[in-house]
């Protein structure tokens, strides 16, 4: 017979080597990935001082709780982490010479709370200066933590036309 062989099917085609158009996916898929890594690796770092601000005073906080350290060390060193915080972290300026009531105003206006001006937040101001404090450093530490939670790195600045 002529060596002709009957007609067959040809072989599935294989999983590899993909379509142009699945490489392209690939692609889009890959560059999709690292710039998320990489905004989530920036939003991380900038949060870094804030997280670590939260874990200094979980420790201040189970000082105070044990006793080791009295309502006035405790108020000194919350305010001190507030104002690290603004100074070194947020460049903030205004804050290096901020005290008294004009620091309780910064920190009302920096964190939108006007618990500051209440007991509580009056104890970083210059109440814990005075010869006794009027104000309870449970309710203080409760105003901590939740501004503590709350801060975080400022909002973008509105470009300026």
């Amino acid at each position: 017979m002529n060596g002709l062989r009957d007609i067959h099917e040809p072989l599935p085609p294989g999983w590899w080597p993909p379509a142009p158009g699945w490489w392209v996916v690939a692609l889009v898929l890959a560059v999709a990935l690292a710039w998320g890594l990489r905004r989530a690796w920036r939003q991380r770092r900038r949060t870094a001082p804030y997280r670590a601000a939260r874990r200094r005073f979980a420790v201040l906080e189970r000082r105070r709780t044990a006793g080791e350290i009295g309502p006035r060390e405790f108020a000194d060193a919350s305010s001190a982490l507030l104002k690290g915080l603004l100074l070194e972290v947020e460049q903030r300026a205004d804050a290096v010479r901020a005290s008294g009531d004009a620091w309780l105003a910064l920190l009302r206006e920096r964190c939108r709370d006007a618990t500051f001006t209440g007991a509580p937040g009056r104890l970083l101001g210059d109440d814990r200066f005075r010869r006794t404090l009027h104000g309870d450093a449970a309710e203080l530490a409760t105003l901590m933590r939740r501004t503590l939670d709350r801060l975080g790195p400022p909002p973008p600045e509105p470009p300026q036309a």
